[in-house]
């Protein structure tokens, strides 16, 4: 069975979550023990939380920016 908590760096401290799982995160690609673990961390961690709103508001950004045209003749 896979332990999906998250690794101390000292005895005492959690080890804060990459952008990458972060990332993941957002995107639900987790199962629910791994997230509520993620979860609980942020609850305690103000600046992963502000970290994750960071990631959330810049994937919004990028969704509502559409695609590219090719200039004309390209």
């Amino acid at each position: 069975m896979t332990d999906h908590r998250l690794p101390p760096t000292a005895p005492d401290k959690p080890r804060h979550p990459s952008v990458i799982d972060l990332s993941a995160l957002i995107d639900r690609a987790f199962g629910a023990r791994k997230t509520a673990t993620m979860d609980a961390h942020l609850e305690a961690c103000l600046g992963c939380a502000d970290q994750l709103s960071s990631l959330r508001a810049a994937k919004l950004a990028l969704a509502g920016a559409g695609r590219p045209t090719a200039p004309a003749g390209a």
